[in-house]
């Protein structure tokens, strides 16, 4: 497996346990602070294939056939995963599916540019993306989601699916049919929640019914409970020993192609304009957690929480490099 820690923010660099044993391994780390202070929260196209093209050596797939782990930082960089996605995927020829695991769909309407909101819909326009599925969101963005800009389209193709953690009835305007993840009643959506379920079943449903053999997962572990982890943005409701219930039964089932881990906190900071700067302090200061913890106590709890991702994936993961077929490359 080969670990890559991208250091757009600060946030890894105050794990120094993690980084520590990362490094260990082997991890290869990429400085791209001043990068990441101008593509941080949302970024433009040309901003953005910048940022692809200085990446592009840190994934040269053709060159290895190990997984790749990727930690990131911020939830706020959520949307370069379609860019490493692109970039992993240049010489694979076949179709993967990626599980998103999310307190957020990040599925909103974002034109022109990338958001870390809006990430989803980039995906599914990669080629050779069959389908997103996201598991785990407890958020608002599920109340009254039209409002906010949620492309709730995305619902009536077999190409995206979302399973929140819990979420009460979502009141919508439009008509969206059903799915395997919800069903509609007049104005109202009810979603298929994790919650309660067996996980273990469930997700042996989920994949069975999902036909591409290798996969993608994405980790913004703002998914999580506050005890589990400490992000810049609203938590979740889901435990680590769920998430990795989840993962273990990917690992079991489908060829890992590749992993980021997002959701470390860090404090922002933006480059570019000054009009692009104040938009971008002003929608963290309505979108972002206040935070209640001091430093020793995030470092202490993300970097247990990233060791032990860590950790599982180098033992469970079920890497490309095991069973690819040359058809495939």
């Amino acid at each position: 497996m080969r670990i890559n820690l991208l250091n757009l923010d600060d946030a890894l660099i105050k794990l120094p346990e993690f980084r520590h044993r990362a490094l260990i391994l082997g991890a290869r780390e990429l400085w791209a602070k001043d990068f990441g202070g101008l593509i941080r929260l949302w970024s433009t196209d040309e901003e953005l294939a910048s940022f692809s093209n200085f990446l592009e050596p840190f994934y040269n797939f053709d060159k290895s056939l190990e997984t790749t782990i990727s930690f990131i930082g911020s939830g706020d960089f959520h949307h370069i995963t379609p860019v490493v996605v692109k970039n992993l995927l240049r010489s694979f020829h076949s179709e993967i599916t990626i599980f998103h695991f999310d307190n957020h769909p990040d599925w909103v309407n974002f034109s022109p540019g990338s958001h870390c909101g809006s990430w989803v819909n980039d995906a599914l326009k990669l080629p050779k993306v069959a389908r997103v599925i996201t598991l785990g969101p407890c958020s608002d963005d599920l109340s009254f989601p039209e409002l906010k800009g949620g492309n709730l389209s995305l619902l009536r193709s077999d190409r995206y699916s979302i399973f929140p953690f819990y979420h009460s009835p979502t009141v919508v305007l439009k008509n969206y049919g059903y799915g395997n993840s919800f069903f509609q009643k007049k104005w109202r959506i009810f979603w298929r929640t994790l919650k309660n379920k067996d996980l273990s079943q469930f997700m042996n449903n989920l994949l069975d019914s999902d036909s591409a053999k290798s996969v993608y997962i994405s980790i913004d572990k703002d998914v999580l409970n506050v005890n589990e982890t400490i992000s810049n943005w609203d938590q979740g409701k889901m435990s680590l020993s769920q998430l990795k219930i989840c993962l273990r039964k990917i690992a079991e089932k489908k060829r890992i192609f590749g992993i980021d881990v997002l959701g470390d906190f860090s404090k922002p900071v933006f480059n570019g304009n000054w009009i692009t700067r104040f938009k971008k302090k002003f929608e963290i200061k309505m979108d972002h957690q206040k935070i209640m913890y001091d430093n020793s106590q995030i470092e202490k709890i993300n970097s247990k929480t990233n060791l032990e991702l860590l950790d599982f994936f180098l033992e469970n993961c079920r890497g490309i490099e095991s069973c690819i077929h040359p058809n495939e490359l």
